[in-house]
């Protein structure tokens, strides 16, 4: 898939992927696996999903990867917070308090862009990627928290 792929669905407001909400399976079972913030969340091709603002409020960390920047300064407008921004692997990170977004290619990315990571949370960034993409996504995100065996 190609990044214009998804350029041109944040540019086209065309997200219907994009819940509104909180998701409703993250607030019925994340207690479940007892974290104990301030615990670092990843949310990989995070978009400007609720959920990190729902993480957020409960004092965890968060740190994510997203290929478009329209798609962070939405989020950030969202969660009311004036980042700060600075050159990151040719594109754009952004940081607030408790949050860090690195903005580009996850495949690009390593552990030690993202840093330590105790939780991976990620609510449809596998089934977007297109078939042939999701095992080498599968290897990508436990490398980048670490978790690799």
């Amino acid at each position: 898939m190609e990044p214009q792929f998804w350029h041109s669905k944040w540019q086209a407001n065309d997200i219907g992927f994009h819940e509104a909400e909180v998701n409703q399976h993250l607030l019925k079972h994340f207690h479940d696996l007892s974290p104990s913030p301030p615990a670092r969340i990843f949310v990989p091709l995070c978009g400007k999903t609720r959920d990190i603002a729902w993480f957020l409020d409960q004092g965890y960390q968060v740190v994510g990867a997203e290929l478009s920047e329209l798609a962070i300064r939405e989020l950030f407008t969202g969660l009311a917070l004036n980042p700060k921004t600075e050159p990151f692997h040719g594109d754009m990170r952004f940081i607030g308090p408790g949050i860090d977004i690195l903005v580009g290619d996850i495949f690009d990315l390593s552990v030690q862009d993202v840093g330590l990571i105790d939780f991976v949370y990620d609510r449809a960034a596998l089934v977007a990627l297109p078939s042939q993409m999701r095992s080498k996504y599968a290897d990508q995100v436990p490398s980048l928290s670490a978790l690799a065996p």
